[in-house]
């Protein structure tokens, strides 16, 4: 048996990230510009992952972004 078909469903799903974004996709998603999502990523501010030369940013990195930055209406 293959080792990737040992592990378990559970665990499989535990360790792949939901979805990976483009600076183009992320952008888009929070209504900005690129400019500011390379801004980000230089302060440190938002999660990526580099895969040689390309640079990705989970989703979940997104989500985070937005929670963080999150104050309810009159509050």
């Amino acid at each position: 048996m293959s080792r990737k078909g040992s592990l378990l469903p559970e665990l499989q799903a535990m360790t792949r990230p939901k979805r990976m974004l483009t600076v183009a996709e992320a952008a888009e998603c929070l209504n900005v510009k690129e400019r500011y999502i390379r801004y980000l990523i230089a302060e440190g501010r938002i999660d990526i992952v580099k895969i040689g030369r390309l640079v990705r940013i989970p989703e979940q990195a997104i989500e985070d972004l937005v929670a963080v930055g999150y104050r309810p209406a009159g509050g």
